[in-house]
Parts: structure tokens; sequence; C-alpha cells
């Protein structure tokens, strides 16, 4: 129904989950069930095999904000006469029980059902708090594992949305609902498919097989509180919101298990185009794809009246074989005979005119064979004939028309003539490059005034101020301070006295980065005793095994009072493998506070860069500069700077150039040249630093599908600049490599000797 596809498009209906009722979560409960949606994100992705540009910022809403929402997307692109419109040409058709109001009782059907919901336009994703719902109380437990599986399918919402853009391919299909109904089937039904997968791992009750898990939710459902509602909502309503995530979930899951989730990657840039390709997997990724026919309908209003002008086209769409399955039961047939008639459906059009309060329907109708047509004609004529008598419906070989309304038989007979001669077409979308990339991050990052969380602007610090870049050489690591954060001593006597550097930030958050010369493992231990004997009130939250910055790391969450507070506090503890050494990042945030510690971590891992901790052991030297080369980076011949690359497209380069400027005035031209030449530019951070007391320019940037990180110095009377790249999606594959490469970079320049004559050698840095 084109009244409900905008506002609101990637919901999660309460009636989809296991357990029933929709997502509860306690006034108290709401800053917990935020952090938990950093968790849940990571596993998701990684479920996926996708990365996320960014973070996605969660909220709560009640059920009558909720309700307002749904209005206020209604009065903005479904007015009360569109509606109107819609609904009279439904009713006619057999769709809807005659004088049902349509929008009222949508409003009313998603307020109850909206579990959740992710705004595509906001970036936003929403849960629902039924905290003060009478009729969930003593359901926590079940309802704790109801609320994970909706985060976890509005969250693969967002991840959808950073990879693929949900709203272009909504825009490009406006008004041909069946249509949208295939490429809501794929959104809809991918997120569904990991939702379930999610919920089951967490059950402990393996891979879920959806079509089973749909045959017992169907069950289930006959015997809820709920059904008794549902059955008063003609099936027409009711199941099309629920095709996508039912029907969706059954197609996305056999194609991810025929082609894997490669294949239902690219089905993004190709999504199902009708719902008949859903219904019959084979017809979408089979050896042809099975197209369906788009008609072309003449003026009929010149058939009308003797061609007397001042109908109004009320409404005009496509059903497609679902919804021509929907109609032939809402006119009574059986469910089963209902799907068999509709088999063989091949494309349709309906139009509804209106004139001085007569209305008149045409729907025209092709099919695969005559037989087909044939076989839905005998189902649809008798059930038309008693409930609209006065309908005339009528086969020409794979055609079938029918003409509602007309005033005699001769203004019937022009009708059809002109239904038959309707034209058919086999329309294939091929979309343009911009259809297929990746959105930029920018599309998912507010992008205030001051520098956005994580990203350093080169030309925001002026001489003598705290510098964009902070660099920690003890540490071996450079970052970009986040708007509101400052550095400071750390109040927690027993971590000040290790090499460990302390960040102050809004609201109450802390961060804290320590270097343990110890495996990973015995870090991941002795963090978690350090936590057990100094945090008072003790929660372990959770402990993971994810990647960050390239590398093996350890994640452990809890909550409690820590050390040198008397408040309680939420914390997460992130243990990263440096080889021989590892580096501990513990972020912390005020219980009570609507952030979340992850909020803090995250922007600190946008920006930080650690250097690498062992040798790479193959020197090469150019001039007075030396770098040390990973295994597998081959050098390529040619003018210009000095290249190497390996598989998979990993270089790396040694520039070296006169200098024009100082380093501070030379960033900010580089900055202002490159999203000039580059195109597509996304700014991670930037700025000098010092490194071993010398002034390094550092940038780490995006641009034309690559991740650039490079440091530029003063050397021997020239400028020199290493950049280590890679495509964005395999950066993370040669972080490590990258790390250590810049770590051994050195260029040596003349000074003079220790009895200041004889000439001597000395690092740069």
């Amino acid at each position: 129904m084109s009244s409900t596809n905008r506002r609101y498009p990637w919901a999660a209906l309460a009636v989809l989950g296991l357990l029933g009722g929709a997502v509860a979560t306690a006034k108290d409960a709401q800053n917990a069930a935020v952090a938990a949606a950093e968790k849940i994100r990571l596993e998701v992705a990684r479920m996926r095999g996708l990365d996320y540009l960014a973070p996605v910022k969660v909220g709560m809403k009640k059920p009558d904000e909720i309700r307002a929402m749904i209005l206020e997307g209604f009065e903005e692109e479904a007015p009360v006469d569109e509606v109107a419109k819609q609904a009279k040409v439904y009713e006619r058709l057999g769709l809807l029980p005659e004088g049902f109001d349509l929008r009222a009782r949508l409003i009313d059907f998603l307020s109850e059902q909206i579990g959740g919901y992710y705004d595509p336009e906001k970036k936003e994703l929403f849960l629902v708090d039924q905290s003060e719902n009478p009729q969930l109380k003593g359901q926590q437990a079940a309802q704790a594992m109801q609320d994970e599986m909706v985060m976890a399918h509005e969250l693969h919402h967002a991840l959808q949305d950073q990879n693929f853009d949900l709203q272009r391919w909504f825009e490009v299909l406006e008004g041909h609902d069946d249509r949208i109904l295939g490429y809501k089937s794929l959104v809809e039904g991918e997120a569904q498919l990991v939702g379930l997968q999610f919920l089951f791992k967490r059950m402990g009750r393996g891979n879920v097989d959806v079509a089973q898990f749909n045959r017992m939710q169907e069950m289930a459902m006959r015997l809820s509180p709920e059904a008794k509602k549902l059955r008063e909502m003609p099936p027409y309503l009711v199941e099309t919101m629920m095709f996508p995530y039912t029907q969706g979930a059954e197609f996305v899951q056999a194609m991810q298990r025929k082609h894997g989730w490669d294949r239902v990657t690219a089905a993004f840039a190709a999504p199902p185009s009708s719902s008949e390709q859903v219904l019959h997997p084979e017809k979408y990724f089979g050896p042809e794809r099975d197209e369906p026919l788009e008609i072309v309908l003449p003026k009929l209003a010149q058939a009308l009246d003797g061609g007397v002008k001042g109908w109004d086209e009320l409404y005009t769409n496509v059903l497609g074989e679902f919804s021509v399955g929907l109609l032939l039961r809402g006119l009574g047939a059986p469910k089963a005979q209902a799907e068999r008639a509709a088999t063989g459906w091949d494309g349709d059009r309906f139009v509804g005119l209106e004139k001085d309060g007569r209305l008149v329907v045409v729907w025209v109708s092709t099919w695969d064979s005559e037989q087909d047509a044939e076989k839905f004609l005998k189902v649809y004529a008798p059930l038309l004939g008693k409930q609209r008598p006065t309908a005339h419906v009528e086969r020409r070989g794979v055609d079938v028309v029918l003409v509602d309304g007309a005033s005699g038989a001769e203004e019937r007979e022009r009708l059809l003539r002109r239904g038959f001669a309707s034209l058919k077409v086999e329309q294939r979308l091929a979309p343009m490059p911009g259809m297929t990339a990746r959105p930029p991050r920018s599309d998912f990052v507010p992008e205030p005034s001051s520098p956005a969380p994580g990203v350093a602007s080169a030309t925001a610090a002026p001489s003598g101020a705290t510098p964009a870049l902070v660099r920690n050489d003890v540490l071996g690591t450079t970052f970009a301070l986040p708007p509101g954060w400052a550095p400071g001593t750390d109040p927690i006597e027993a971590i000040r006295q290790m090499p460990s550097a302390y960040l102050a930030g809004p609201d109450g958050q802390e961060l804290r980065l320590l270097l343990m010369p110890i495996s990973l493992a015995q870090a991941g231990e002795q963090l978690e005793a350090l936590v057990q004997q100094g945090v008072q009130d003790l929660k372990l939250e959770g402990r993971a095994s994810p990647r960050a910055l390239g590398r093996p790391a350890l994640q452990l969450d809890f909550s409690g009072v820590l050390p040198a507070s008397s408040a309680r506090s939420r914390a997460r503890g992130l243990v990263v493998d440096l080889g021989t050494d590892s580096l501990v990042l513990i972020a912390s945030a005020p219980a009570a506070g609507a952030t979340p510690p992850s909020a803090g971590l995250d922007a600190l891992l946008a920006t930080l860069w650690v250097d690498g901790r062992q040798a790479l052991g193959a020197a090469v030297t150019h001039g007075p500069a030396r770098l040390e080369l990973p295994a597998g980076f081959i050098a390529r011949r040619g003018s210009g700077p000095w290249t190497y690359e390996a598989e998979g497209g990993a270089r790396i380069q040694l520039v070296e150039a006169s200098p024009a400027a100082g380093l501070d005035d030379a960033g900010r031209a580089l900055l202002a040249q490159l999203p000039l030449v580059l195109g597509d530019f996304q700014l991670r951070s930037a700025g000098v630093v010092a490194r071993a007391g010398r002034p390094v320019h550092e940038l780490d940037y995006v641009a034309a599908g690559r991740r650039t990180r490079q440091v530029t110095l003063d050397a021997s009377g020239r400028r020199w600049t290493l950049a280590v790249s890679a495509p964005s999606d395999r950066f993370a594959q040669h972080e490590a490599q990258f790390g250590r490469v810049l770590a051994a970079f050195g260029v040596q320049e003349l000074g003079p000797g220790p009895d200041g004559k004889d000439p001597a050698r000395r690092g740069a840095y």
C-alpha cells in the first residue's frame, strides 16, 4: 500500500517475534538497552560480513510517541483524501470490505505492532518502550530476548543503510507497489533472517530454518491474544505488511544457502522486481531471471460518457502475484486454491476513474501462458460474479481484462477494447554507478561547526594551542581529540604509575590507554583481575573477541564503582594485540548518564593509529631515508615516487620533494587540494604532532575507494612523505603491517660531530 511505504519503511513488527509482544524496556533499563546495542551491532556486522561506517544512534519512544510519529508520516505522505481514493479502488477490486477506514486502521495497526524501527532519514534507531504495558508484567526474561532480536533486526537495517543506502531504490520504485514489495522483501527479509539467527544463537538452538519458523509462528499466532484482532483486519492489509518479513526471509535464506552472502550483497544492486520472484526464488536467481511485464494502459477516460471530460483518475498501481492471491481470498477462495490460481502471473495494472460519484475500475493482467490465464479465470470469474454481478471479466489469449462500473454494454465494450490494446513491455532496471556505490561516511556522521567526533582539522589549532592530534611516543599512539575531550592526570593512582594516557570527556566520561609488555591473553587476564580487584559492586556483563585496529583483540564489559569514583559507572575494556605488547583501552561513563562508554571508545578508535612494536626485517634505503617492508611487497618500476605493492591492492609509497612551506602551511594547502583532485574525499584525521621531539605531519583519509595513512617530515633539506594505502574494505587486513612500516621509517641527516667539525649522522625521528 503506497500510504505505508515512505515514512518508516524499515520497522520490526512485533507480531514477528518468536515470543510475541512489543519491545518492553523499563525506564531504568533504557541506558542498558542503549549500551547493549553496541555489542549487538558488532555481532550483527560479524554475522553478515559487512562493516559499519559509523556508530548507530539508539533511542527509545513510548507508544504514544510512536502513534504521533505515524500520524505525522501520514499527514506528510498520505493525506486523508489521497488514502480515501485508494480505499475506493481497493474496495471495488475486492481487496477491502466496503466502508473500510483504511487510514485509521493502518494507523491503529502500525501503532500496536511496530516493535522498533530504523529511520533512514534521521539515521537513528528507535525501540519502543512498553515498560508501562500491564500485559507484559512477569515476562521479563522472554521479553529481554525479544528486545535483543528486535535490536539485531534494526541494527541490521542501519548496516544495510551504511553499505547500500536504503532509500535509493525506494525512491526509484515509488508508485509501483509490487516492485516495492520485492525490494522490501530483500531488505526486511535479510534483517529478519539475521535477527532470527541472532536469537537462535542466543537461545543455543543452532541455525534457524525460516520456513519452519514461519509455520510455527503462524500456528502460534492463531492461539495468541492478537489473533482475534488480526482476523478482524482484511488479509490484504495484514499479509501485505507481513510478507517482506516472512516470505522475504525465506527468499533471502534460499539465496544465501545456495549462493552465499556475497550474492545477497549483489542483490542490492539488482533487487527482486516482483513478489513473484520472492515467492519463487528460482525466477530471481535461476539461470534466466523471469522479469515481469509492465502494462501501459491507454487513455481509458476517452471511452467513458462518449469522451466527455471531467473524469478523475483516483488511483493506479500494480497488484503482483501475491496480491492477486489475496484478492481471490478476499472474494472467498480458499488459500491453497487462491495461491495456485495466482501462479503464472506475468504482469498487471489497474486504474480507478471517478466522475460525479460514479466509479469505474479497469484491471488488465497478463499471464505466462493461456493455460495459466484460464486457470486464474476459472477461479476468479465465479467469485467475482457473486460479489459484483455487474462487473465483467474476459480472457483473450494470455491477457485478462476486468471492467467494473461501465454504464452499459457499449461502454463496457469500448473499455474492453482499450484494455486489450494495452502495451506490454519488459522493463529491466539497470542502475547507474551512483545507485550501487557505498554511501559516504558523512551521511551518517553529524557535521557540526566544530570537528566531528574522532576527526581533527589541520586548520583548527592555532599556534600555541592544543594540537589537533595527540601523540604519545611511549605508547606509540596518535589520535585526534574528540570535541569536549582533553588530556589530563589520571585520578587512579595504580594506573598512573604505568605507561598510560588519560582523557576526560563530557558528562563524566573517561578514556584510558595503557601499554602492557605481555601477550594478548595475559593482558586480558590481567585486565580482568584488575577489574575484579579494583571495582566495587562489580557486574561483568560480557566478554567478546572482536578485531580492532586490524589486530586480534579482547573486549570486557562491566559496571560498578570504579577506583577514585563514588558513583556507579559502566565501562568497556578493550585489549589490542601489538605482538610482543598489548594496548589496553578502558572507556567509562556514569551509569546514570545518557552516553554509553562505547561512544567515547568509538570516537577514539575512529582516528587512533598504533605504531608497530616489531621490526619487519626487509630494510630498504632511498638516500638518507630508510624503511622496512612487510613480506609480499614488490617494487614497482617507473618514474615518480618509490612504490611497493602487494596482492589485493595494498601499496607503500615514498615521495621526496623540496619543502616549499612549513609543515602546518603545507598541510592546510594539501587538505584544500585533495578533495578537488581526488573527489569523494573523507578526512579521518590530520595535524602536526611531535615524534621523538621532531614535528611530523600525519594525515588519514579515504578517497576513490582507498584509505590512505601518511606521515610527512623535513630532513636533510628535503621533505619526505611515506604513505600506506589499500582498498577501504581491505585496509584492516594490512593495518598492523602498516603500523610497523610507519614506526620503522626514518630519515638520516648530516650534523656536526661531537668535536663540532667532523660530520655525523643522526636520525630525523
